[in-house]
């Protein structure tokens, strides 16, 4: 496969069940809100769901996520550092071919792009700023209708360090608050743009691989505030164009999807209205 040539667009259908699909660190880890009750889940967090996939895959990814590190390298200049090509090109001051060789190395780096900004060792380095603009834009996911904040205290049965004076007793960090949402359906869209991807070299193969990213989003994705089952990718609707800019701006194809929410499973209909000569897949989700 070669580069992307014509214009993808993407929407996804997202549920979320007794779970947190995303905290607000500034706000205790609350599920994030927006100012009118809607639930939100952040573009960056949907970006790092989808390159955790991607390294499953077995694609080299520079944004590793803290714990899933598959290359022993703690840091993404830990891994400009390890590849002797970057390194002579940050030597030469060549922004050009320092992004070219970053581009073919990382999959995300040429999908999402990327800001290399590191200083100088002042002993074998020169500093480096380079700017990489990817040819994949998402936005984040909202809500279809307000979701309804839950919060339980938890107690944990052991202690965090041991009281000399009170050594049976429960100390302060035993308590904290889980926060939760009982249930709530979110929509996120997004494009692919080929002008972009000739400067990264973002091909259709990258482009299939982010598809199947997508749909498994959550596959592999369990933690404490979001269990096993909790969040599902419900539905994908992958819209292929004819040309480069596209025989539709983004908002009239994603205006093409209407998403409206219901009372009762699967909580949501959807009314897609086929544009002429515009490619549609729809891929049921995992």
């Amino acid at each position: 496969m070669g580069l992307l040539k014509n214009r993808i667009d993407f929407a996804g259908i997202i549920s979320a069940r007794m779970c947190n699909p995303n905290g607000d660190p500034t706000n205790g880890n609350a599920p994030r809100t927006d100012w009118d009750g809607y639930g939100i889940i952040s573009d960056v967090c949907l970006k790092r769901k989808i390159r955790d996939r991607l390294q499953e895959a077995g694609y080299e990814i520079l944004m590793q996520s803290q714990g899933k590190e598959t290359d022993g390298l703690y840091s993404t200049y830990d891994r400009v550092k390890a590849e002797s090509s970057l390194m002579e090109a940050q030597k030469q001051n060549d922004p050009d071919l320092f992004a070219k060789l970053a581009c073919e190395k990382w999959i995300d780096v040429r999908s999402f792009g990327q800001v290399f900004a590191y200083k100088s060792d002042k002993k074998s380095t020169a500093g480096v700023s380079v700017g990489v603009r990817g040819p994949v834009s998402i936005q984040f996911a909202r809500s279809l209708d307000i979701v309804l904040e839950q919060y339980m205290q938890i107690t944990k049965s052991l202690n965090s360090e041991t009281d000399p004076k009170n050594p049976h007793g429960r100390d302060s960090t035993t308590m904290a608050i889980k926060h939760y949402i009982e249930r709530g359906i979110y929509v996120f869209y997004g494009s692919i743009y080929p002008k972009s991807a000739e400067k990264t070299g973002f091909s259709d193969e990258d482009a299939e691989a982010l598809k199947d990213a997508i749909t498994h989003m959550f596959v592999n994705d369990a933690s404490q505030a979001r269990p096993a089952g909790s969040m599902t990718m419900e539905k994908v609707y992958w819209w292929k164009h004819n040309c480069p800019s596209g025989q539709y701006s983004p908002a009239k194809v994603f205006r093409s999807l209407k998403i409206t929410p219901m009372e009762e499973e699967p909580y949501y209909h959807v009314e897609l209205s086929p544009l002429p000569r515009l490619e549609s897949e729809i891929i049921e989700g995992w």
